[in-house]
């Protein structure tokens, strides 16, 4: 598997506004007869999201802002004005009136993005929602506007996930899936959404200086049947029945701590970290020969 890294670094030299790009789906509308036809071809794209994106090294110190104390970034990136011109270059994707989408820089798959609830959120009495009640998802949860931001996460979560599709065939010449939640217990400061592919490979799994009981924290908070991660619609399915989708944090604490679990069948467990990517890694690649594959067999008539 290529370094994304490496990718990244050769198409940006200097930091530029986000360019126009064009979702996969546009090529299928094409005039040319014979354009229409082929299927997306799998290409590195300098405008695509991949080459936007630069990771996150360690909290800098902008032009006209003072440096932010590290649990307290997103806080401070859903309370800017003008996102699109203020973050920093690699981490603006996107922003409407009530939510703003970045990159994670600590990505934990090929596409990690963030959405984020911009504070003050604009409720729809035209009162603002901000200070606590976005600090954490626990504390949204015990406000009576919790689902007008939930319902506004999801409708620019799904935004996303078309974005992120595209991509995927534009790069790899199919797409995977890509799931949208909450870990249970999070890190940091403000509500923020993950939209993530569902490969999970990513080289920020791959750090030798971290022991494998961290690396095995990181897994299981994605795991997308362990519990810890809470899916966004299973939250809103929860507040619209009137209940607490949350459990004591003693019970997620001892998620993190579980054996690392496959997600692929028939689930696996493995002894370390290593293992389990090498594994993942075989899998995706196995799925993405079947379904391409698949696409040329219904494109010829079989």
């Amino acid at each position: 598997m290529s370094s994304r890294r490496g990718l990244i670094r050769s198409v940006r030299p200097r930091p530029r506004p986000p360019p126009t790009y064009t979702p996969a789906s546009a090529a299928k509308r094409s005039s040319n007869p014979r354009t229409a036809r082929s299927p997306p071809q799998p290409t590195f794209d300098p405008t695509s999201l991949r080459a936007r994106f630069i990771p996150f090294q360690s909290p800098h110190e902008t032009a006209g802002r003072a440096k932010m104390s590290w649990n307290k970034v997103l806080e401070d990136y859903a309370r800017l004005k003008r996102p699109e011109r203020e973050l920093p270059p690699g981490v603006f994707v996107a922003a409407t009136r009530k939510t703003t989408t970045i990159f994670d820089g600590f990505e934990k798959a090929k596409f990690h993005l963030l959405v984020l609830p911009r504070e003050p959120f604009e409720l729809e009495d035209g009162s603002t929602l901000s200070g606590p009640a976005l600090s954490s998802l626990s504390q949204l949860l015990k406000s009576p506007h919790a689902l007008q931001v939930l319902k506004e996460l999801q409708s620019q979560a799904e935004e996303v996930k078309d974005m992120i599709r595209d991509e995927m065939e534009k790069e790899y010449g199919w797409s995977w899936g890509v799931q949208a939640g909450f870990h249970a217990v999070e890190s940091m400061r403000h509500v923020h959404l993950h939209v993530i592919s569902t490969d999970f490979l990513s080289p920020k799994l791959k750090n030798k200086n971290k022991t494998n009981a961290i690396l095995c924290r990181h897994w299981n908070s994605f795991h997308p049947t362990l519990g810890y991660f809470l899916h966004l619609s299973d939250v809103i399915a929860a507040v619209e029945a009137g209940k607490n989708p949350l459990r004591d944090p003693k019970h997620y604490e001892a998620l993190l701590k579980t054996d690392l679990v496959s997600t692929y069948p028939p689930h696996a467990s493995f002894a370390t970290l290593p293992k389990l990517k090498e594994h993942l890694e075989h899998e995706w690649e196995k799925e993405g020969r079947r379904r391409k594959s698949e696409k040329v067999r219904c494109r010829i008539g079989l």
